[in-house]
């Protein structure tokens, strides 16, 4: 008695969804009342625009071979029309800053970053702190780089022929301040221009660069995964006391500091593990961090 429906079956498949986005509620919905609705639109279409369609393709037999064109033509002139979701870059949603208590504020940081944008980088895990009465912050520069090549791969079935895909994480330490902390964040200039910070050694001096990554092998295609950080991640400041600050960063360890060998898995692949590493001030003025031994 059900068998009229299989007429529909196909518009049921392709609608689903389109019926689940326009459904005013979001989340779990009442399932009865959304196939209701659901049938209700196919046997709709069916009949207004599926079935109509059908006798004037069946009728019409050279008219219908330029309808791909011109589907075709309508396809790339739709494409040029702006997307009203996503190239908006305002929060109108989300308050620039709220009070949870009468001690703490919930607050948009205004930090500027030029050559990050100019990489197309971004700037994550702002950390602050406060030191001889101005507010410092510490914060990540992150982007991402997806690279391909070939060449030869000591895999566990020996040496062979394999593809390089490099997941690159181009990341960067950079600091700014704010003079008068008395100001900010509501007084005048109070957004917070951040600049690279290039001075951080390891324990012989070294630059902080060329660290272990981590490698997966693929043995169905010859692929090799590599993941691979450029510099330090995700830093944490504090106040140390008479006006010095001491630092906490995430990284991967350096492929030759100290000798050490970068890590390795059982089959002998690279196998880097992100570390927290600890810093402190330096008593030279013109270096900030430098490792802790």
């Amino acid at each position: 008695k059900l068998e009229f429906l299989e007429n529909y079956s196909y518009a049921v498949y392709v609608l689903q969804f389109l019926c689940y986005a326009v459904w005013p509620k979001t989340g779990l919905v009442s399932l009865p009342l959304f196939l209701i609705f659901l049938y209700a639109s196919a046997v709709l279409i069916v009949r207004c625009i599926q079935q109509p369609s059908q006798k004037w393709w069946a009728n019409h037999t050279t008219a219908r071979l330029f309808v791909p064109f011109i589907l075709a033509a309508s396809f790339v002139g739709l494409s040029f029309l702006p997307d009203p979701v996503g190239t908006s870059t305002s929060m109108p949603d989300i308050p620039a800053q709220r009070w949870i208590d009468n001690r703490s504020k919930d607050m948009r940081l205004e930090l500027l970053d030029p050559e990050g944008q100019r990489l197309g980088a971004r700037i994550i895990n702002p950390s602050l702190a406060i030191a001889d009465g101005q507010l410092v912050v510490v914060a990540r520069r992150h982007r991402r780089e997806v690279t391909k090549s070939s060449g030869r791969f000591r895999s566990p079935e020996g040496e062979v022929d394999a593809v390089f895909i490099n997941q690159i994480w181009h990341s960067d330490l950079v600091v700014g301040s704010h003079l008068d902390l008395d100001l900010w964040p509501s007084g005048p200039g109070a957004q917070i221009s951040m600049q690279s910070w290039t001075g951080l050694r390891t324990s012989t001096g070294g630059n902080w660069e060329d660290l272990c990554v981590a490698e997966t092998w693929i043995a169905k295609n010859n692929t090799v995964i590599r993941h691979i950080v450029t510099g330090p991640q995700d830093p944490k400041v504090v106040s140390a006391g008479a006006g010095g600050l001491a630092i906490a960063f995430d990284s991967n360890p350096p492929k030759s500091d100290d000798g050490i060998l970068c890590q390795r898995n059982a089959q002998g692949f690279a196998d880097a593990a992100t570390q927290m590493w600890p810093g402190q001030a330096c008593g030279n003025a013109s270096i900030w961090i430098c490792l802790d031994e």
